[in-house]
């Protein structure tokens, strides 16, 4: 898969779980915004997986959903797995 498919593979990866983990917890767009000092635009953004996060925003909105950035990182990659992406640890 070439570098920029997979960039955005990633990225909606992220954003699916991301969402995914916010209706769980019955928690709308604006509240994930006011937790994280985000703009509700930009998490919208991010759940289409049009958006590409810092380090720091992933932070407050994996915090805004009540786990650390490790767990999101582990969710993120275990739904690639399940959509047969590659990832980070195939060399690509």
């Amino acid at each position: 898969m070439p570098r920029d498919a997979d960039q955005g593979a990633a990225l909606q990866a992220l954003g699916r779980v991301i969402r995914e983990l916010r209706d769980a917890k019955g928690k709308t767009q604006a509240a994930i915004a006011e937790a994280t000092g985000l703009t509700e635009q930009y998490i919208r953004k991010i759940e289409r997986g049009k958006g590409n996060p810092s380090y720091l925003a992933l932070q407050r909105i994996a915090a805004a959903l009540g786990l650390d950035l490790q767990r999101l990182a582990v969710l993120v990659r275990a739904d690639r797995d399940a959509e047969g992406g590659p990832g980070p640890r195939d060399g690509k």
